[in-house]
């Protein structure tokens, strides 16, 4: 009898805590899509498209913008950028080797530099 009072007052503690947990409005602030290569490269278009389509599914025309990083030094960005879903790297396929070919390139987020 305990055990089940016991269940019974956690199952009303978490429903009562469901009713206050409210889903975060994203975006909150603008997207960005990181583009590692120079403009008009075969991931520029790309990059646009996916930028004007979640504009237009979130309704937000500025919600995404496009920066210019280059190379090693724009992934490298978006390995040390805040994990929270709004930075992201538009790379093709061939950009994967870069961590084998490129002995100092960050693999993991860290508040430091590469040396």
């Amino acid at each position: 009898m305990i055990r089940f009072a016991i269940r019974a007052a956690a199952a009303v503690a978490l429903a009562l805590c469901a009713l206050v947990v409210q889903a975060q409005a994203w975006p909150s602030k603008p997207v960005k899509f990181v583009v590692p290569f120079p403009p008009g490269g075969s991931v520029d278009p790309l990059a646009r498209i996916l930028g004007a389509r979640l504009a237009d599914s979130l309704g937000q025309q500025s919600s995404s913008r496009t920066d210019r990083r280059r190379g090693s030094i724009g992934t490298a960005f978006v390995a040390k950028s805040a994990p929270d879903g709004y930075t992201y790297v538009v790379v093709f396929d061939t950009h994967a080797v870069n961590p084998a070919l490129i002995r100092t390139f960050p693999t993991t987020p860290s508040t430091t530099s590469p040396r």
